[in-house]
């Protein structure tokens, strides 16, 4: 029996020593895993933080860009009439034009701003206007401008004359070209 018992302890032993060194060996597989799966997390942790560094690095060449944009809009602004300004200009142009008689066919505002060689502080916004009337209308229409809300100069002038055989008058294609001339540099055109 003690012979026996040998082998029988010897068989446990071996039993317990491979169940302990399969127990290693799956033990170090999984950690070899889970470490293999850290590493893998750390080294997409750091290339995410050294993504965020080089952004964080760009960040005082953006806010310099984002102030100078912001300074060149607000100076544009100032000298750009805004929507609703330029929509009453070409409605007050259009009632005066049809208390004259005159049709506007197009209006359109140049997009340079000058400032007037007599009076240099102020801004002045070109409006080229393509007209449409007979002779005492396009009179009458020049002359009110003169008495608009607004002091408007009269630069360029181009006549053509049409005779109109349907009514056996004379019809006035003219080109006019307006300096809107405002009161200070920073005001928007209203």
């Amino acid at each position: 029996m003690p012979k026996n018992k040998m082998i029988i302890n010897n068989i446990v032993f071996i039993i317990v020593v491979s169940v302990l060194l399969a127990g290693s060996i799956a033990s170090g597989i999984y950690l070899y895993n889970e470490n293999q799966k850290i590493m893998e997390e750390k080294s997409a942790k750091g290339r995410e933080l050294e993504d965020l560094q080089r952004r964080l690095e760009l960040i005082p060449d953006l806010e310099s860009m984002n102030e100078e944009l912001n300074n060149e809009k607000q100076k544009l602004s100032s000298y750009i009439p805004d929507k609703e300004g330029q929509a009453n200009f070409v409605r007050e142009l259009e009632k005066l034009a049809s208390s004259c008689d005159v049709q506007i066919l197009s209006c359109q505002s140049k997009s340079d701003v000058f400032h007037h060689k007599v009076l240099p502080q102020y801004p002045v916004y070109q409006w080229e206007l393509n007209l449409e009337s007979n002779y005492s209308g396009l009179s009458q229409f020049l002359k009110s401008l003169s008495d608009a809300k607004r002091f408007l100069v009269v630069s360029e002038l181009a006549v053509n004359s049409l005779f109109s055989e349907e009514d056996g008058k004379y019809l006035v294609n003219t080109r006019v070209t307006l300096d809107l001339i405002t009161k200070q540099v920073s005001e928007k055109v209203n």
